[in-house]
């Protein structure tokens, strides 16, 4: 039953509940405030506090922190979590005062902390907390209690407990490796167990790839919805994870939450609950996961940028040596696996007279030119292909799907265009530079290495020929 608004003078008399186990401690606080112009209602323990406050909501709340049973860092958080009580300022009381005792205080929820030992002062902080209360909940959402306080206290414990496992297990998933394909597939892992979707995805800004689960069938029309919901465009690469564990049927209104860190917005994620929509655990689970993710993508992004420039030749953008070899590794990996034959030929080129260049015009000319060089080989390159600076003026294209006439037909093409190009350098913008290109072809047994040596041994020919010429290795291999 709600207790009725007490006035002294015409002015509205604020009421206290103080809860404090000892019954001598409780009357001497009782006392203060009452001298102090409060209206004060007693509780012996936190059960029944929280009883009375939901029953009939006071204006400020002062409890003593450690109390046998239902201690006030429980009172706190339960009336944090109820509608009716969770604007309410609380005040919390210890006869310690040390970092955990402030710490428990400040996790609870509370508005501040007095000291035993500082009780003068607790009038004066609960006008203060008075003055700057928590913000009303609507008065639609304040709904009854329903079971006991024990049980809903035990509620929230299981929630507690449900998110403190959620989120060690996402900050968990970060692998070594920084892959965020790994990412996503121990995160569906996770999803899968806890949420009944249609699909569930996570969508990177930085790299603009979305990582997709959903059972193979209607796939195409089910990534559609999933980019339409989560605002991605179709230029965004998709990396599909197919498997019977997705629900079968089209699921109701997808849910999308912003994965953000410090304001910045990192991606997004989301699924597609049941047709009847999503449960509060499952609700619960995407908004830890949204605030989770935060600390993994933002190391895969780190952890990617480290590799990035682990990889890429600092002067002209492209792959580095090392780089290369790893791609050509990977492309080999990859047709093995796969068992799929596919041609690839290999064109190492050489700036014709480039030392000239430098001793004429400066490094910085020099500089200028190989920068050149490195927009127009990635102008000419397919996506397939893979462009790296070898060293110094040598540049090296692997031409996936291309056998030996092909590439030596991309090879003369290629000749031609540098021929063609004009550098502006310094006070000329007319400097024509030439380049001779060895081409090889690599064997199904054939070695990266040894395809690369004779590459280098029919641009050595090349160059001995009398330069800005093609020259190819007509040798197979083992």
């Amino acid at each position: 039953m709600l207790g009725f608004e007490k006035t002294i003078g015409g002015l509205l008399v604020k009421r206290v509940l103080l809860v404090e186990d000892s019954k001598v401690t409780r009357n001497v606080i009782a006392q203060r405030l009452r001298d102090a112009g409060f209206r004060v209602d007693e509780a012996s323990h936190g059960i029944e506090a929280a009883e009375q406050a939901l029953a009939s909501p006071p204006d400020v709340v002062v409890t003593d922190l450690w109390m046998p049973g239902f201690s006030g860092v429980q009172l706190c958080r339960l009336l944090r979590a109820e509608p009716v009580t969770a604007h309410l300022p609380v005040l919390v009381l210890s006869g310690t005062d040390d970092r955990k005792t402030r710490f428990w205080v400040r996790t609870a929820g509370a508005n501040g902390f007095v000291a035993k030992s500082e009780i003068a002062e607790l009038a004066g902080r609960i006008h203060q907390a008075l003055a700057d209360p928590r913000p009303l909940p609507p008065t639609s959402v304040r709904t009854p209690l329903f079971g006991s306080v024990l049980d809903r206290m035990s509620q929230l414990l299981d929630e507690a407990l449900f998110s403190s496992v959620i989120s060690a297990d996402i900050a968990a998933m970060l692998t070594a490796d920084g892959n965020a394909a790994t990412l996503f597939e121990s995160l569906t892992n996770l999803a899968s167990e806890v949420v009944a979707y249609e699909w569930f995805a996570l969508y990177f800004d930085s790299t603009s790839e979305l990582f997709f689960h959903c059972r193979s069938n209607a796939m195409a029309e089910r990534e559609a919805r999933a980019r339409q919901a989560m605002s991605i465009s179709s230029v965004a690469t998709c990396f599909s994870q197919n498997d019977d564990r997705p629900l079968d049927v089209r699921g109701g209104k997808p849910i999308v939450r912003a994965v953000t860190l410090h304001g910045k917005e990192l991606g997004r994620v989301a699924f597609a609950p049941e047709a009847q929509g999503a449960s509060k655990d499952e609700l619960r689970f995407l908004k830890i996961a949204s605030r989770e993710l935060a600390g993994p993508i933002q190391s895969i992004e780190l952890f990617q940028a480290l590799r990035r420039i682990a990889a890429t030749d600092p002067l002209t953008g492209l792959m580095n040596r090392r780089a290369f070899l790893e791609a050509m590794s990977r492309e080999r990996e990859r047709a093995i696996r796969q068992h799929v034959a596919v041609p690839l030929s290999v064109l190492l080129l050489d700036l014709d007279h480039f030392k000239g260049i430098n001793d004429a015009l400066g490094h910085g000319a020099g500089d200028t030119v190989l920068r050149g060089m490195a927009q127009l080989l990635l102008a000419f390159a397919r996506k397939s292909d893979f462009v790296a600076r070898w060293g110094g003026e040598e540049f090296v294209m692997a031409l996936a799907g291309a056998d030996l006439d092909g590439a030596v037909l991309a090879a003369e093409r290629l000749r031609g265009c540098i021929e063609a190009t004009k550098h502006a350098v310094g006070k000329t913008d007319d400097l024509v530079v030439t380049a001779s290109i060895g081409v090889a072809m690599m064997s199904e047994k054939m070695t990266i290495d040894h395809a690369i040596a004779l590459a280098d041994e029919a641009l050595y020919k090349a160059k001995n020929s009398g330069r800005n010429r093609v020259e190819v290795s007509k040798i197979e291999g083992p």
